[in-house]
């Protein structure tokens, strides 16, 4: 029997989303290429059996690279078992119900985890931002350092459950 085969295509501006990106790739169990979506024109989505699009939420919207991508292959993915991870300072549903809308992709699991906040890679203007937020919510910040908020049990138990169930369906269609 063949080894199922994992895509995940992903944007990350920071590089939290590509972090959660690859720990999905070694928690899975499974042969998994991660890509960013900036070179997935390379790869045939035809090889994989699974994919993961994964996309960070920037000031209340996905990726517009990773909303292309998913317009673009929207016929190639119908027949793979799919899910979409968001990353975002937010579980908000809402993000992931905008997604859908703009992109006319409803995925059948989704999952969001929260991301970071990489105070030393931001410009003066995003870190001024962002600390404002953190102290409008009552979180006091260092912006000379990062914060990290994924909870990365979640990640791997999310890898694994969702290889389990989309190797179950393939079976079993």
């Amino acid at each position: 029997m063949k080894t199922p085969a994992l895509l995940i295509v992903y944007a990350s501006r920071y590089g939290q989303t590509e972090k959660i990106a690859r720990r999905i790739a070694m928690a899975s169990g499974v042969r998994t290429i991660s890509v960013p979506v900036a070179e997935v024109a390379q790869v045939n989505l035809q090889e994989y059996d699974f994919l993961i699009v994964a996309s960070p939420v920037y000031f209340g919207k996905h990726d517009r690279k990773i909303e292309e991508f998913v317009r673009r292959n929207a016929e190639l993915m119908l027949p793979m078992q799919s899910a979409f991870v968001s990353v975002s300072g937010s579980k908000d549903p809402a993000f992931v119900q905008q997604f859908s809308r703009r992109t006319g992709w409803v995925p059948e699991i989704h999952v969001s985890f929260a991301g970071g906040e990489p105070y030393t890679k931001y410009g003066f203007f995003t870190r001024w931002l962002m600390r404002s937020i953190a102290r409008k919510q009552g979180r006091r910040v260092d912006v000379h350092r990062d914060y990290e908020f994924t909870d990365w049990k979640a990640v791997d138990r999310f890898a694994r459950d969702f290889i389990g169930y989309a190797t179950a369906k393939q079976k079993s269609a």
